[in-house]
């Protein structure tokens, strides 16, 4: 043993002459002392902390730690920055389910930046009866609506999906769709509205919207791996015709459709919650009908061309029964503003807020969003709209297929080729909290229209016959 007068001069030593212990490392730690010190890193801090040894790696997986995270990302949810979404109760997860959602989401927000020429992932669902697609929020769930009337649904977090009946009628032909999610539910649940034809074998064929319930299968063996549905409500569009576009928000659904040849346009909004199904009509001489969408508080953003036009669909015509002649006058807008030449074929579905509304519209030259505050929220000084531009879309850049938008991010799809635009929103006093990125990846899989994009899973719906699936996220499984 080394004589203490030979050792170092300035080591502390005690009163008693011996030199103290060393103070202990970090993997000596408490459990609880660690994981409270690692719950104040971030994610990508604490992948790098995995990597030091094998001790502090079974530490990173804790279920406290991914918790946390997960809570400070539902907090951080904004009408400018698109947050965490749970289709459970945060204590429903367990610590690898929350640790997967949120790496793949943040692996999914560098995929879509990532200039590497293809995307991370490509699947395909060979279905060829295939009407239209929508990709539930979460980007879990993908609904297809068949020619045959039926909806089909895949769980897309299965690594060979399923196809899996959900809705099945026998004698409807097509289906337009909307979602509503049920924010108040601890639960994924959304009402799902659908316009399909029928065609009874006694009678002309009838057009048909339905109102549908539906939600996570509750068997715990299952983990919630299957959706069920019931039906709430069923009735006729009136006039009888064809449902051309669909919405569903709370209480009320609205829908347009087209009689041919009186060129007469029609946009009606139905109470489906009332047995009587009382309804606002609104009658149009513009024989155009690119979008609807239902806002908060009675109020309706109808696509027209170039023009995006905001009604209080309260001061359409109020009606229990349609009288003979349904050419009614026409309703003036409250607020209406003019795009030079909107590429978009409808109105993509907006992201709802307490006190305002998000959409995203592409033009030939741009993108743009929009704010529709909500009544309640303004003031009689404010503009109910409020457009601003995004980013700017590169020459040269062709659509052959409808856009899809998130919040921030939209996809342009040109046959093989997908272009990726990531564009923030300006905050309140228009300054940016970054430069827009702009990508261009080629697809294996691809169809006629590019439907939806999940920014959480980083997928992107890409067609139909088959159905393709390009995934961005870097993280599989």
């Amino acid at each position: 043993m080394a004589n203490l007068e030979s050792l170092p001069r300035g080591l502390p030593r005690s009163q008693s002459g011996s030199v103290p212990r060393p103070p202990p490392y970090l993997a000596e730690l408490p459990f609880e002392i660690l994981t409270e010190i690692v719950q104040k890193l971030s994610w990508k801090d604490i992948l790098r902390v995995r990597q030091t040894c094998n001790h502090l790696a079974a530490i990173t997986t804790a279920l406290s730690i991914w918790r946390a995270i997960a809570q400070e990302e539902l907090g951080r949810t904004s009408s400018r920055t698109p947050g965490l979404f749970l289709e459970r109760p945060l204590d429903g997860y367990n610590a690898d389910e929350l640790e997967h959602l949120i790496l793949r989401w943040k692996s999914a927000e560098i995929g879509w930046t990532k200039d590497d020429g293809s995307p991370a992932r490509e699947r395909k669902l060979d279905m060829v009866d295939v009407c239209s697609c929508h990709l539930v929020k979460g980007g879990r769930w993908l609904l297809v609506s068949t020619w045959s009337g039926s909806i089909v649904y895949y769980d897309l977090d299965e690594e060979k999906p399923t196809q899996r009946e959900l809705i099945t009628v026998a004698g409807r032909t097509g289906s337009v769709m909307s979602v509503d999610i049920d924010q108040s539910s601890p639960t994924l649940t959304f009402n799902l509205a659908l316009g399909t034809a029928e065609y009874p074998p006694d009678r002309p064929k009838e057009y048909i919207v339905e109102v549908w319930r539906v939600h996570l299968g509750d068997s715990a063996e299952s983990r919630f791996s299957t959706l069920s549905a019931e039906l709430l409500a069923s009735f006729h569009p009136e006039p009888q015709n064809k449902v051309k576009k669909l919405s569903i928000l709370g209480d009320f659904v609205a829908f347009c459709v087209d009689l041919r040849p009186s060129s007469s346009f029609y946009t009606i909004i139905v109470n489906w919650t009332d047995s009587s199904y009382p309804r606002w009509l609104k009658h149009s001489f513009i024989h155009v009908f690119d979008g609807v969408r239902l806002l908060p508080q009675h109020q309706v953003l109808l696509r027209q061309g170039c023009y995006v036009r905001l009604f209080n669909f309260i001061s359409f015509w109020h009606l229990a029964t349609l009288p003979t002649d349904l050419r009614v006058a026409d309703v003036e807008p409250f607020w209406e503003a003019q795009l030079d030449a909107t590429r978009d074929e409808t109105i993509h579905e907006p992201l709802i807020y307490d006190d305002c509304s998000r959409l995203v519209f592409a033009t030939t030259t741009a993108v743009f969003g929009l704010t529709i505050l909500h009544p309640l929220t303004r003031v009689a000084s404010d503009s109910p709209g409020t457009f601003v531009k995004l980013c700017d879309i590169p020459q040269g850049t062709f659509v052959a297929a409808i856009p899809a938008h998130s919040l921030c991010y939209s996809a342009f799809q040109d046959f093989s080729d997908v272009t990726l635009i990531h564009h923030p929103w300006p905050d309140e006093d228009g300054h940016y909290s970054g430069s827009p990125t702009v990508i261009k990846k080629t697809l294996t899989h691809w169809g006629k229209f590019c439907p939806t994009v999940d920014i959480q899973t980083g997928r992107v719906i890409t067609g139909t016959y088959p159905i393709g699936i390009a995934e961005f996220s870097l993280l599989r499984h």
